[in-house]
């Protein structure tokens, strides 16, 4: 017969990121200073590598970066990543 798996996402989880299929999400505060004047920040991934982002530019409410390979492997191709989005 077969086996079949179900998982599910942690709603709770401690990490801070939420997949959507090969991307992941997360949030990250700045103050206004850093809004203003620019910021670099590290966050600790679910692989634990660090990685690092930032802005040089003032930073508007709602803005989004886009970490291109920094997501989950995509299904067939390992070497291939989806984005990270904070």
């Amino acid at each position: 017969g077969d086996v079949i798996f179900v998982l599910k996402q942690k709603s709770n989880d401690p990490s801070g990121f939420t997949r959507h299929g090969n991307d992941l999400e997360m949030s990250h505060k700045i103050t206004l200073a850093e809004a203003l004047l620019g910021f670099e920040a590290e966050v600790t991934h679910l692989d634990g590598h660090k990685v690092s982002f930032g802005s040089r530019k003032i930073v508007k409410p709602g803005t989004v970066l886009r970490l291109e390979d920094e997501g989950m492997p995509i299904h067939g191709v390992p070497s291939e990543h989806g984005e990270l989005r904070i």
